[in-house]
């Protein structure tokens, strides 16, 4: 649910991005859809609400395996999934709950797009922003794989470059 956005006198230590869109989710219905959408072999959607001009788009999403069975068994509340988006598969998309609160990257072409708790007065308000509007840099991970990023497999062999949408 949209949200007002939070003040920067509501905040206790965060500076906010330059433009961003604010939103509440319940409690209980992220506790739901996490306890769900962690179980192995399970298929999720997911909508999250862009900047303009891309809107509010819809992801796929699968557990991200990057929890052990151990692990997962002694933090039960932990989920990590990751997805991509049902009409731009090339757009990806990380979600982790800690049991209260939500983190989520969305990567969509060359941008990267964050959501992220943000303590207020009365609750958590979940602020949805261009990565470039907070000053944060991209992580090498992020970047594109493209020809002059891609290495030869084994010694003499060429490289073939990989289509980047």
């Amino acid at each position: 649910m949209k949200s007002p956005a939070p003040s920067q006198e509501s905040l206790k230590s965060i500076r906010l991005p330059g433009r961003f869109g604010s939103y509440r989710i319940a409690d209980e219905a992220l506790n739901r859809f996490f306890s769900y959408a962690k179980q192995p072999g399970v298929k999720s959607g997911f909508a999250v609400p862009l900047p303009a001009p891309l809107g509010c788009q819809y992801f796929e999403l699968t557990p991200s395996g990057a929890m052990s069975g151990a692990l997962a068994a002694k933090f039960p509340d932990l989920a990590s999934l990751k997805g991509f988006a049902v009409h731009n598969p090339a757009a990806t998309i990380r979600l982790d709950y800690d049991g209260s609160k939500m983190h989520a990257e969305v990567i969509w072409e060359d941008k990267v797009y964050l959501a992220k708790p943000v303590d207020v007065q009365d609750g958590i308000v979940y602020i949805v922003y261009d990565r470039k509007e907070s000053g944060d840099l991209k992580q090498p991970f992020e970047e594109k794989a493209g020809p002059r990023t891609m290495q030869s497999a084994q010694p003499g062999m060429q490289a073939s470059p990989l289509p980047v949408r």
